[in-house]
């Protein structure tokens, strides 16, 4: 496969070595510790419960890290939950279906997920529009460990609000703007929110 002639569906998903979130790589883009630090911070804890779709970050962001080995798809989850997982065409509804299932399990406290902003599509609709919260990361991510630099929109979903401090809130705002799910709505009825 060619960096400049992959053609899916007759769009371009790979030009000269820039990645787009729904080629048919599956590639693991290594969170950078920017991101998460702060939220950790805000939690009070040095790492998440759990990490799911771990491997290509810098360090470890969770107390338990599922690898490519573990499968974090054919995991229960707990916690509070941290995932960044692969992203690519298939991969990307089967973690958002994963990530939605857990969330309603009484284990999971929340769930935050960085994942490509493709609100338009149907996994993102089926899935991660039904989070309580969205963040549209407002700067391009340059993240860990991978030779592609990613040209997608970036967004963190997350679950279990509820079990989160105002400060993690805070934190993600400085991210990016801020939609909250409202009357129990999804995130198409989303109101902006500041903290």
């Amino acid at each position: 496969m060619s960096d400049s002639e992959d053609q899916v569906d007759g769009h371009e998903h790979f030009r000269g070595g820039e990645f787009f979130g729904d080629s048919n790589s599956g590639d693991e883009f290594g969170t950078p510790t920017w991101l998460v630090e702060p939220l950790l911070d805000a939690l009070d804890q040095e790492l998440y419960d759990l990490d799911p779709a771990s491997g290509a970050e810098p360090r470890p962001y969770a107390e338990t890290r599922y690898t490519e080995e573990d499968d974090g798809l054919k995991q229960s989850w707990f916690g509070h939950v941290w995932m960044n997982p692969p992203y690519g065409r298939g991969i990307n509804e089967r973690w958002a279906r994963k990530a939605w299932e857990e969330a309603n399990r009484d284990a999971v406290d929340s769930i935050t997920a960085l994942v490509p902003n493709n609100a338009e599509t149907e996994w993102f609709q089926s899935h991660y529009a039904q989070a309580d919260l969205k963040c549209e990361v407002k700067s391009a991510i340059s993240f860990y460990n991978t030779e592609f630099t990613a040209t997608f929109d970036s967004a963190i979903v997350v679950w279990g609000v509820d079990a989160l401090p105002d400060d993690y809130l805070a934190a993600l705002s400085s991210f990016g703007e801020l939609w909250l799910a409202v009357d129990g709505h999804d995130l198409n009825s989303a109101a902006e929110v500041t903290w």
